[in-house]
């Protein structure tokens, strides 16, 4: 995978992340993901991805984007 293609499918898999993170009170993350068609693998795998993500940022130094300024980043929760 090209570094562009991981970039677009790394952001589109932190939208699908927050979405599922900031669900309803009292449905569960297994419930959401059946009614969103999203695979649990598939959910754990890019989650796992994003948290190294944010983890390396974090390590080097690195600031988040303009467009993070500001938000919750519960990646890592």
């Amino acid at each position: 995978m090209d570094a562009c293609t991981h970039e677009v499918r790394l952001n589109q898999w932190k939208l699908i992340i927050e979405q599922c993170q900031s669900r309803p009170d009292g449905q569960s993350a297994r419930q959401w993901m059946a009614e969103n068609g999203v695979q649990e693998k598939t959910y754990y795998y890019w989650l796992r991805r994003v948290r190294k993500e944010v983890y390396s940022q974090l390590s080097d130094g690195s600031t988040f984007s303009s467009c993070n300024a500001g938000k919750k980043n519960s990646y890592l929760c």
